[in-house]
């Protein structure tokens, strides 16, 4: 599965329930990435968006939202996503989804925007061990955006 994210200089992806920062340049490259495509984040992340990702369907994972999010799917447990889940689709967030899944090695692909600076996070992602870095993009002075594929060990 891919995962798309941005993280502060201390992999800081949110403070207070939002996105502490906002370079037009990131979401450019967000949208570009995720367009079209099935989108799928956890509860705090899909209230935080207020249902702003126009031409693309995301699906939530949550043990605590109602069935009445029109247009959205909710799904409870990991085995039903799992079945749902094809290269077509992104994990983007938030932190407790993105360290779940990380730590099952269901990452294969994480691009991972690097936002220069500080912004005081209180929540936080770990670039799981069994990625490896293999390219970076310079959107800005203060956006970059590293490639992570998963790190096969040769035979």
């Amino acid at each position: 599965m891919k995962a798309i994210l941005a993280v502060d200089d201390k992999m800081g992806i949110g403070k207070d329930g939002t996105i502490p920062w906002k370079f037009n340049e990131d979401m450019q490259y967000f949208k570009s990435m995720t367009i079209g495509d099935k989108l799928f984040c956890g509860r705090k992340t899909y209230e935080s968006l207020n249902g702003n990702l126009p031409s693309r369907k995301l699906v939530v994972i949550s043990r605590s939202l109602g069935s009445d999010h029109e247009g959205d799917i909710e799904i409870r447990d990991i085995i039903s996503w799992r079945e749902m889940f094809d290269k077509s689709n992104w994990l983007i967030g938030g932190a407790v989804l993105f360290n779940g899944v990380a730590q099952m090695e269901l990452i294969d692909q994480l691009f991972l925007s690097r936002i220069k600076g500080d912004y005081e996070c209180d929540t936080f992602i770990e670039v799981p061990s069994y990625l490896k870095l293999v390219s970076v993009l310079t959107l800005s002075e203060n956006v970059k955006v590293e490639k992570w594929i998963k790190n096969i060990p040769e035979q």
